[in-house]
């Protein structure tokens, strides 16, 4: 099949880009064609890939978003026609499209009161950027599929479905969950590698010590005031326990947030480690991932925690703890806010036996996430989408086979 896919950048690394990374290549391998119509890309994309970079001057935000939303549906057709268009970030006009981040309005009312600031709250309330955003999505979701609406949709959790039908009613009973994929095999072996030991060294944690690792990049929606204080929490109780905290955020909140750990008595407790690709490196030396997030369409490295053994401690705002059972293969939170709750939910998971017995549980857990049946079943979608576009014109190739891994 001739496949378009659209999205602003193309990176082999991060949440939907990391996705779209290992789809693209899966699909190559398998003899697709497959083509990335986008802004920017960053080496190494996947060989064989079809770059098509879309024209980009320079605009305001708000601009700049709603030029490539309609680059992107002019473009595909200029360069030949595609059996099948698969959207995955601010686009209208697709087959199919994948939601993997959540309904606008939803998503500012779970996170507005995280922004640091009254005027950056306001920005984002009302701001040109939010009106272009919704436009677009309402042209997505609310206009019959065609030239300029959106066909089959897959959304990565329930909880994105649920909003997309919630605020679209005429969307109700025609959106698909599929999971993302996850790599067990690679995680449980970083787990499996001398990584652990030689990076808690670095750390200076010992091995009774409880490491507990925070990854998300903006730290106010991701949750880390609460984790901080679960933290000290669990200090004042006497268990040894240690923070570790990845990602990315402005160096004026970032510096807010250690002023904030060295005021409740952290400083030598909790370490802030910045942005990191080798988050695999980190999951392997961590014996929980806490991740009190005020929400999260998903939040994949939850599942890649459960491949590597590693229990998590998730929000359930977050819709990645639709795939942890709480107490078995991890734990879930109710209120992301409340440090109490959080730091008992640790706790819980403290005792090295406990840890070792939900790890097992997670991995096998995760193991049913596999790349294979992600990829087959876009597959099967995309046959789906085709044949409902041209019936009699389209003759879909022999079954595609999928590689794993």
């Amino acid at each position: 099949m001739r496949i378009a896919f659209l999205h602003t950048r193309f990176l082999p690394r991060g949440g939907i880009e990391g996705y779209i990374d290992g789809l693209a290549r899966r699909l190559i391998a398998a003899g697709h064609e497959v083509h990335g119509f986008c802004h920017f890309a960053e080496p190494p994309v996947p060989e064989g890939l079809v770059l098509r970079r879309l024209p980009r001057p320079p605009l305001p935000r708000a601009l700049d978003v709603l030029l490539f939303a309609e680059t992107a549906r002019r473009a595909p057709a200029r360069a030949g026609g595609f059996d099948i268009i698969h959207g995955f970030g601010k686009t209208y006009a697709q087959d199919v499209y994948t939601e993997a981040g959540g309904c606008l309005a939803d998503v500012l009312e779970a996170t507005l009161p995280a922004a640091p600031s009254g005027l950056r709250r306001t920005l984002k309330r009302l701001g040109p950027h939010r009106r272009a955003v919704e436009w677009i999505e309402r042209r997505r979701y609310g206009r019959p599929p065609g030239p300029l609406g959106t066909g089959h949709v897959l959304a990565v959790s329930r909880l994105c479905r649920e909003q997309v039908e919630r605020r679209y009613p005429g969307r109700s009973g025609t959106v698909e969950v599929l999971y993302p994929p996850v790599d067990a095999t690679a995680l449980a072996e970083a787990r499996a590698g001398k990584g652990r030991a030689a990076l808690r060294e670095r750390l200076r944690v010992s091995p009774q010590e409880l490491l507990c690792l925070f990854v998300g990049s903006g730290y106010g929606r991701k949750g880390l005031a609460a984790f901080l204080g679960a933290i000290a929490r669990l200090a004042a109780a006497g268990v040894r326990a240690r923070g570790v905290v990845l990602g990315r955020e402005r160096p004026s909140v970032e510096a807010a947030f250690r002023a904030e750990a060295v005021s409740l008595g952290l400083g030598a407790l909790v370490r802030f480690e910045g942005f990191s690709a080798e988050v695999p490196l980190y999951l392997a030396a961590a014996d929980l991932l806490v991740l009190p997030t005020r929400f999260d369409a998903f939040g994949m490295v939850v599942l890649e925690a459960m491949a590597a053994g590693v229990p998590p401690v998730v929000s359930a705002r977050a819709g990645a703890a639709e795939v942890v059972r709480d107490g078995e293969t991890g734990a879930v939170v109710r209120d992301p806010l409340d440090a109490e709750e959080l730091a008992a939910r640790i706790r819980a998971l403290a005792p090295r036996e406990v840890r070792a017995k939900v790890g097992v549980a997670a991995a096998r857990e995760a193991g049913r996430f596999s790349w294979e049946a992600n990829v087959r079943r876009v597959v099967e979608v995309y046959e789906t989408a085709a044949a409902e576009k041209r019936p009699d014109a389209l003759t879909l190739a022999a079954p595609a086979t999928i590689l794993p891994g």
